[in-house]
């Protein structure tokens, strides 16, 4: 079964609905854990679970505040099955909602940059982006998420599955479909009292190990089910491992600030570039951070003139900040604080005292001073463990 055909099949039926609405009418209609090739946008819709109907009153009173003339495309990105044209949408939301909790009135333009907004009377500018996986990987992680799905609707009322480790992304639907039928038929030749007994003794658990004509390949094992267990439905795959692993490096959040380097013109005010680094597979740290921001000899006593930073190289003194959030998700808006970091060549620099958000400041041209903001619940008015309530 396709990702399309399973979305069809889990869709309820159209119908009309307000133009002014994030969502649409809610017809949750799913149970349980989101379909590893769901789209977010789609599971956030259909989804009966108690935390997701929060993230979606949450949103939908988010959207209302955001300029009626943005509304529509926003929108449409928003409801986009590409998770990151979603993702990019999501954002926006938050961005405008971050803005509005520090007292700024906001608008939501059609145009870069994104959001002009004002607060007694001075004018600030801010452009939204993402970190996120290219095309390629990106059809990949589709194909990916489709065998997890796949595997994990095997009905086997004796056994887990678990995948072990994997020479890469499945190449096709097919070779999904291929490794699906032969691993139900592995499982069809395992008797679980021998597989039980092996347990106890400290056995080997069954595997195998799967190749397509192509080349690849991927192991997996059945893990016999407790007892207690044995004959009930969920899903089978409780354990897989990705092909790949992260990227320890600033290259995403660089491709990310400086396609959005001149969104702002010649514009006079203070500019802020925020970025929600959501990539799987780029971890970034306050490291890399500095790195990309400052230049690799930040610390060391380098002229201005030779430091090779996004604040100067890029472009020198137009920006006066990056935002930062880590895996921003609807789920995390709680429990992801954003932060700032000043530029300390701007040419238009931000009046941070009007913020409530943690920042950080150059304070001599090789240290930084890192100053403290309100927890993210805080600025929003959530629980700190929101949406999962107590």
């Amino acid at each position: 079964m396709t990702k399309t055909e399973i979305e069809q099949r889990l869709a309820p039926p159209a119908e009309m609905e307000p133009a002014h609405t994030l969502f649409g009418p809610a017809r949750p209609c799913l149970l349980g854990p989101r379909p590893f090739a769901m789209s977010a946008y789609r599971y956030m819709r259909l989804s009966t679970r108690p935390g997701v109907g929060l993230i979606r009153s949450l949103l939908e009173d988010w959207f209302q505040r955001i300029s009626p003339e943005a509304r529509t495309e926003l929108r449409r990105r928003f409801r986009s099955e590409d998770d990151r044209q979603h993702i990019g949408a999501f954002f926006e939301l938050y961005c405008n909602e971050l803005l509005r909790v520090q007292g700024y009135n906001t608008v939501k333009q059609l145009a870069s940059p994104d959001f002009v907004a004002t607060k007694n009377n001075v004018e600030i500018m801010m452009e939204a982006t993402a970190t996120c996986e290219s095309d390629s990987l990106w059809g990949n992680l589709e194909l990916w998420n489709l065998m997890l799905d796949e595997l994990g609707r095997i009905c086997s009322p004796d056994f887990h599955l678990g995948l072990d480790s994997s020479s890469g992304y499945p190449p096709s639907p097919e070779a999904v479909l291929d490794v699906k039928a032969y691993t139900e038929a592995q499982l069809r030749g395992l008797d679980y009292d021998t597989e039980a007994r092996n347990e106890v003794a400290g056995e080997p658990y069954p595997c195998w190990t799967f190749t397509h004509p192509t080349g690849w390949n991927l192991k997996l094992s059945a893990y016999p089910k407790v007892p207690e267990s044995r004959g009930e439905a969920g899903r089978s795959l409780v354990i897989w491992h990705m092909p790949t692993g992260l990227v320890d490096t600033g290259r995403s959040l660089a491709r990310a600030l400086c396609s959005k380097a001149l969104a702002f013109g010649d514009a006079n005010s203070p500019t802020i570039i925020a970025v929600n680094q959501t990539s799987d597979f780029s971890f970034v740290d306050d490291i890399d951070v500095v790195d990309v921001l400052f230049g690799a000899d930040w610390g060391a006593p380098v002229s201005p003139s030779k430091r090779d930073g996004f604040f100067l190289k890029a472009t020198p003194g137009h920006i006066s900040a990056v935002l930062l959030v880590k895996d921003l998700k609807p789920w995390s808006i709680a429990r992801r604080p954003p932060v700032l970091w000043l530029n300390p060549f701007a040419i238009s620099p931000l009046d941070i005292s009007c913020w409530r958000i943690a920042y950080n400041a150059p304070a001599d041209g090789t240290a930084l001073n890192e100053h403290p903001g309100e927890p993210a619940h805080v600025l929003f008015g959530l629980t700190p463990k929101w949406p999962e309530e107590d």
